[in-house]
Formats: structure tokens, C-alpha cells, sequence
């Protein structure tokens, strides 16, 4: 930048503080169309002659508009700057200009360019603020970046095992439907897992040798599997209770500790932590099995009368 650009109006006019010379770029925070968005971001080129030291009446004078759209189809407002962790936008330019390069500061790399003369960004896998610029120009555009944060969830339904008879414990789930917070950004980029971990608070029942095998969120029980998270931040949790064998005793209680992380859409081989979403299990002396999570309890007895509720805290 030799001087400082003041303003554009309609018709392509401008006003500069003093005369220029050598590169003739500048970026303007000003709507030269009446239907573009107020704060737009334009690159405006000057290519007189490269002695000139005046913009001249002569002057070659070409706006650039760069414009962004989310790949995201929800939210529904797809030119917002604030964007979910590995969200990918599309940034066109208008017209379409040779060797310009857009980078972004996050990790200071050139971003994928398209032969239609727009360019692939993809949101940093942290919370940040990535900032596009053009070399040489400045700041086209700054994205706030979001991670997720937790759940909103909604029970489904309760799957009690047909397997298991009268006189059997446990042997139940709890199906949620889940939504990603926040909602002011999309997460379809992601993925999510439960992180499994054994329970430290066992007691009585599950304390036992015998009951070892429960302590442990395997696999088996949906730990350590990443999940695609659908439009609308959507994705689904299945809690389940094993079948809790005789003897009780005087029942007993345990907790799994399930941290949940996320990560890149492509990228399977580490994850960010963002929430817990632990999981308690206990039985009485007379076989009834509790399950909560999410903030929901079921009970389910030996003969398979099931309660549900909401869990209130004081």
C-alpha cells in the first residue's frame, strides 16, 4: 500500500490522500453496488503504467469482489463469518484475475485454488480466528471459528432386550437424539467419539471380581468410535445396560467417565477434547437396574416395568 484508499462510490469514483506509485493496491471496506452487504471486502487494482506517479484520468481501474458461501446448507445464512471447526467456505472473486493467491494466517498456507477462479477454505481444527488476506494487499475476510461445546439431547425411546426374561436385570438402553452445540454453526465436517475409560467408583455389586468385566466402556458399548455428526449437527447415542446376573447382594452403583472429543473429518487418528457426557449405573437388592445420562434415569425391574424420568438437582 503506498496511500491510504478513503472511500468508493458508485460509478467507480475514488479520492487519494497523495499520489502513488509502484504497486497499485488497495483493499476497500465499502460497497461500490448498492445490493452488495454492508463491510464487503473489495481488492481494488491499479495498473497504469509502473512509472506513473499519478492516477491518472487514463488509469486501468478493475474492482475485485470477493464474495463467501459456506459448502454447509444449514445454518441458512451460508455468507457467515462465523463458522464451525473445519467448516469449509468457498471464496469467489469477481472478476476472475490471474496469479492471485488467498492464504490464511491460522497456518500461514496457500489455500486450494480452483480452476473456476475460486478457492476451497477449510476452518482450522481449533477454536481461532482465521484471517484470508492476499499477500502484499491485506485482510479480505476473518472467520471466527467455533468448536463444539456439548449436547442438546432428547431421549428417543428405551430398547428393553426381548432376551431377557422375568427375573433378569438390566439388559436395557436408552436411545438419545443429539445436537451439537452450538447451533450458529455447522459441524457436518466433524467427527465425534466417546472416549472410553473404566469406571473409578465402584461399589458393592460392581465392585465385586466377578462384575470386573462391567467397569471397562468398551468398544462394545460404542467407546472409542467415531460417529459422523449430520445436517442440523444431529447425531444419535445408544446408553446401554448390560444384563446384571444374580447374585445382587445388597446392589451397588458405578460410574463411566466418558470424555467426548472431536476431529477432523478426514483425520482418525487423534482427537480434542470438548464435553463429558458420563454414564451411571447401580442396582438395588431386589434386581431393579437405574441407567442415567444426559440428564434422564430409567428403572427397569425383574419384570420389566420401566420408568423413565428427568433427573432434578436441588
Amino acid at each position: 500500500k503506498d496511500s491510504e484508499f478513503n472511500d468508493v462510490q458508485p460509478g467507480y469514483s475514488w479520492y487519494v490522500d497523495e499520489p502513488s506509485s509502484g504497486a497499485r493496491h488497495f483493499t476497500v471496506f465499502s460497497s461500490i453496488r448498492s445490493s452488495s452487504a454492508a463491510g464487503t471486502a473489495f481488492t481494488v487494482t491499479f495498473t497504469p503504467d509502473e512509472e506513473a506517479s499519478t492516477l491518472s484520468a487514463t488509469a486501468s481501474v478493475t474492482f475485485v469482489e470477493y464474495s463467501t458461501e459456506t459448502t454447509a446448507t444449514w445454518p441458512s445464512d451460508r455468507t457467515r463469518k462465523t463458522i464451525g471447526v473445519c467448516e469449509v467456505v468457498n471464496i469467489a472473486m469477481e472478476p476472475y484475475l490471474q496469479n492471485v493467491e488467498l492464504h490464511k494466517t491460522a497456518s500461514g498456507s496457500v489455500m486450494q485454488k480452483r480452476n473456476d477462479g475460486t478457492w476451497k477454505y477449510r476452518a482450522s481444527e481449533m477454536q481461532t480466528v482465521d484471517d484470508v488476506y492476499v499477500p502484499g494487499i491485506g485482510s479480505l475476510f476473518s472467520f471466527n471459528v467455533i468448536a463444539p461445546i456439548g449436547y442438546k439431547a432428547k431421549l428417543k425411546a428405551i430398547e428393553v432386550s426381548t432376551n431377557c426374561p422375568p427375573g433378569t436385570a438390566g439388559g436395557y438402553a436408552m436411545l438419545f437424539d443429539l445436537v451439537v452445540l452450538p447451533t450458529n454453526v455447522s459441524f457436518y465436517a466433524i467427527r465425534i467419539k466417546e472416549v472410553g475409560m473404566s469406571s473409578t467408583n465402584a461399589v458393592d455389586y460392581f465392585a465385586e471380581p466377578r462384575n470386573a468385566q462391567f467397569l471397562a466402556h468398551s468398544s462394545a458399548a460404542g467407546a472409542n468410535v467415531w460417529s459422523v455428526v449430520y445436517k442440523g449437527n444431529r447425531c444419535f447415542d445408544r446408553a446401554q445396560v448390560p444384563e446384571l446376573p444374580l447374585p445382587w447382594g445388597a446392589g451397588g452403583s458405578m460410574t463411566w467417565p466418558i470424555p467426548n472429543e472431536y476431529t477432523g473429518f478426514t483425520n482418525n487418528t487423534f482427537g480434542i477434547y470438548f464435553c463429558n457426557t458420563d454414564q451411571r449405573f447401580s442396582v438395588d437388592s431386589g434386581g431393579t437396574s437405574r441407567e442415567e445420562k444426559f440428564g434422564w434415569f430409567t428403572e427397569v425391574t425383574t419384570n420389566r416395568f420401566v420408568t423413565i424420568g428427568r433427573i432434578t438437582t436441588p
